[in-house]
């Protein structure tokens, strides 16, 4: 009686587990096997829970970063430093919290040229990604606090924010990565809020502002070669209560002499922290940071003589040179088109002449921007010349409006940037025993254009559907060696 009964219980326990879904069980296993993880865990060096609740170990980033993507978002905890071999995107309607916890994220491709492809993390449109660390043993170094690190991309070596993604930077650093288009730290084309951390060290720029940027706390972008903030014309810092942070900025368009442009708005009540990667002076003005060009100053002594007036040695030297005149010195202006085109090379002008009228280059795709000197300030023709100079032309990338048609119904409209990749194209409405077959150059024929095709035609344009019409089929009648119709 007693062995039926515990044989009942058995069998009564055995159902309910077969009732019970995998995934509440693997949830329970230490360690947790989800993502390819060891059956401890222990020496994984990424660890996971999902937004449903579910946690997880992988021995790579890649595998545990699926597990968040696939489950709509959640929490990864690195527990060594690691290295991704692939761009980490965080889709749209996914919200990811990166914990770096004191530990490196890393692509390794610190000494390699800026490529497509090349950055640590994206950030798609509607997606979100939240970025904070624990510093281990109170170590006081940007690696050891956390670091986003490695990356090397056209755009946005450690960060890429497209439009309508958003980024928050809580704590941790983004160094040691590089960009071939100023955001080498990050690249935001959508919003991005940092409370706190470091963006230093990069390559190409630390940060390109492009979207809404908003800094708060002691959120600090400094030590970054070429600029920290490069903010394109219009484009600006809102400051919310900054508290010991610091922030280079850097104009892509420097205003004329004695003109200025605000550069950081918000909550702003000193300039503590804000400095100008171009020399120019920094102020504070109807509560914002305004950036200012000035004159050109005089030359060293310049000023004394012109109060007191020469002194007896000098009035000698100067009736010797009306006497003997010396031939005008003269100084070379290089102009360097930087990748696009222009006639006029060099010109030899005489020192204190201005430079005159200055040539305009053209380059497929970009808008020419101005002419800027060694130290990245844009100058103009009144600028006088007393030594040899070298000038580079300064491009922005055109933004170019794509169409989406299908037949006569417009499928999508939408804005790419001239010499990136098109980006994700909308589908059209799907047709009866028809198969879409993409989008094409033209209505007939022309070339196939997919998401990551580059844009080289420099005018707005428009995409074709193309289809398959399943429906037309051959039929052929045989009339089986008779007679038949």
């Amino acid at each position: 009686m007693i062995k039926k009964r515990a044989l009942s219980l058995l069998l009564s326990f055995s159902m309910l587990l077969a009732l019970l879904p995998g995934t509440a069980l693997a949830a329970q296993v230490p360690g947790g096997l989800l993502g390819g993880g060891s059956p401890t865990g222990a020496n994984d060096p990424v660890s996971y829970e999902t937004k449903k609740g579910l946690k997880g170990t992988s021995p790579k980033i890649e595998s545990g970063w699926q597990e968040l993507t696939a489950a709509g978002g959640g929490t990864l905890t690195l527990r060594k430093d690691v290295t991704s071999s692939a761009v980490l995107t965080v889709p749209g309607g996914c919200q990811i919290t990166l914990n770096l916890n004191g530990r490196t994220l890393s692509r390794g491709l610190q000494n390699q040229s800026p490529r497509d492809g090349g950055g640590v993390l994206t950030v798609a449109a509607n997606g979100e990604l939240i970025v904070k660390s624990t510093p281990p043993n109170g170590s006081s170094t940007p690696a050891a606090r956390g670091a986003i690190m490695g990356g090397s991309s056209t755009t946005g070596g450690g960060v890429h924010v497209k439009r309508g993604g958003r980024l928050k930077l809580q704590s941790g650093s983004i160094i040691e990565n590089a960009s071939a288009s100023y955001g080498g730290g990050i690249f935001n084309e959508g919003t991005v809020v940092m409370s706190g951390g470091t963006v230093s060290n990069n390559k190409g720029g630390g940060v390109y502002q492009d979207g809404l940027f908003t800094v708060s706390g002691g959120a600090k972008v400094t030590g970054n070669e070429t600029a920290n903030v490069y903010l394109p014309a219009g484009k600006k810092l809102t400051a919310d209560k900054v508290s010991g942070g610091a922030f280079g900025l850097f104009l892509a368009s420097v205003p004329e002499a004695g003109k200025a442009v605000a550069a950081v708005t918000g909550s702003v009540s000193s300039t503590e922290g804000y400095t100008s990667d171009q020399n120019l002076i920094v102020s504070l003005e109807e509560g914002n940071i305004v950036l200012r060009s000035t004159e050109k100053p005089a030359e060293p002594g310049q000023f004394m003589q012109a109060m007191n007036g020469p002194s007896a040695d000098e009035s000698t030297t100067f009736t010797t040179r009306q006497d003997a005149p010396q031939a005008a010195t003269e100084y070379t202006v290089t102009f360097s088109a930087n990748g696009g085109t222009v006639k006029e090379t060099q010109r030899k002008v005489a020192s204190g002449n201005s430079i005159g009228t200055l040539p305009i280059p053209a380059r497929v795709g970009y808008k020419f921007t101005g002419w800027f000197n060694e130290s990245g300030i844009k100058v103009s023709s009144t600028e006088k010349v007393t030594a040899d100079i070298s000038l580079t032309a300064h491009w922005q990338a055109k933004r170019i409006t794509v169409t989406l048609k299908d037949g006569n119904k417009t499928v999508d409209t939408y804005t790419v940037v001239f010499g990136k990749p098109y980006g994700s194209l909308q589908d059209p409405d799907p047709k009866q025993d028809a198969e879409f077959l993409g989008w094409f150059t033209k209505e007939q024929g022309g070339t196939e254009v997919t998401e990551d095709s580059i844009v080289d035609r420099e005018n707005n344009h428009t995409l074709y559907a193309h289809w398959k019409n399943n429906a037309d089929l051959t039929i052929t009648f045989h009339s089986n060696y008779g007679a038949g119709t």
